[in-house]
């Protein structure tokens, strides 16, 4: 009997000192969730800002369009000349349906999806998944597709691919170092998964609304570099 009192009392103790810590870890998880997502809609914003640097309209000043470019494409890991020069295609040939494949959605016509292999209609019904569209996807172009130049990338668009890692290495360095690996990992894809989401979302509707697929709203004429 003793020693059941003993083994109570002991477990009690044990309970009594892990329940809090458990608990204390618990409300830190939620509360780096709920400002992750927080900051992952002010990502957006970022976004916006980097988006209308890289047209030139943000500021008057050049200059000032480039730093501020860089500045957001950091917070939103993207090379902001590359981004610059593959937004400037995607508008170039935005509805043209004879030149897909850059600054756009993996996009099928009718006939085209009806024509395609199994294993191809497969890839493509994966690629619409909503789970692997909004959530994914995003992770993957921000993460590790935007680490790489473009096959036709010049030298200044290889460069800020280059230059842009090696800030998100320095950040990620000094961050993983004031806060611990594992909570700015899990917090920065946090971040990035919902900012992703939000704009894959709007980039979705925008490009495969019926007045843009195959309505002919772009020329198809190349833009030249600046």
């Amino acid at each position: 009997m003793a020693g059941y009192l003993a083994d109570h009392r002991y477990a009690r103790t044990l309970c009594g000192a892990l329940v809090p810590d458990v608990l204390e870890h618990d409300s830190i998880l939620v509360a780096g969730s709920a400002v992750a997502i927080l900051a992952g809609l002010f990502l957006v914003r970022a976004f916006i800002i980097f988006h209308d640097c890289g047209h030139g309209s943000y500021f008057k000043s050049r200059k000032a369009n480039d730093v501020m470019g860089f500045i957001t494409g950091l917070l939103t890991f993207t090379p902001f000349y590359q981004w610059r020069w593959d937004h400037a295609i995607h508008h170039a040939t935005s509805g043209h349906l004879d030149k897909r494949g850059t600054g756009d959605l993996w996009t099928l016509t009718v006939q085209e999806y009806l024509e395609s292999s199994r294993w191809r209609r497969f890839a493509y019904r994966l690629a619409r998944n909503p789970i692997v569209l909004f959530i994914i996807a995003p992770l993957i172009v921000m993460v590790v597709k935007q680490r790489f130049p473009s096959r036709d990338a010049d030298r200044r668009e290889r460069h800020s691919v280059y230059w842009m890692n090696l800030a998100i290495l320095g950040l990620a360095a000094g961050l993983s170092l004031a806060f611990g690996v594992v909570p700015y990992v899990l917090i920065q894809l946090t971040v990035l998964a919902v900012a992703g989401s939000i704009g894959f979302g709007c980039f979705m509707c925008s490009i495969n609304s019926k007045e843009c697929i195959g309505s002919g709203v772009s020329n198809g004429i190349m833009p030249q570099r600046r």
